[in-house]
């Protein structure tokens, strides 16, 4: 008997199986953060130590090969790359309070 689900899952480089038709989408997350991220100058380095989120997460993020992070951490990074973000639509925007410790923005 054949599995018809045989192709439905990719194995990342991690060992972690991803629905094939998920990685559309975790490719463009990647990307949004990535180009958040230029947008706002930082390296992965520095967002490392910004958002307490090791830089190799964050490559995997970017690079679309990350299966499963938390939520907190997702936003740990999106509140420090906000600045970054580009919405074509300006009513999407969302105000957030200044990140502790900064200054009035």
């Amino acid at each position: 008997m054949e599995d018809d689900f045989v192709d439905a899952y990719v194995v990342l480089p991690s060992g972690r199986r991803v629905r094939s038709d998920d990685l559309p989408g975790l490719q463009l997350l990647g990307r949004l953060f990535k180009d958040a991220r230029y947008a706002v100058g930082m390296t992965q380095r520095q967002l490392e130590r910004a958002t307490d989120v090791d830089q190799t997460t964050i490559s995997r993020l970017e690079n679309g090969r990350l299966a499963n992070m938390s939520l907190v951490k997702l936003g740990r990074i999106a509140l420090v790359l906000r600045d970054g973000w580009r919405l074509e639509d300006s009513s999407a925007r969302i105000a957030l309070p200044p990140p502790p410790g900064s200054a009035d923005r």
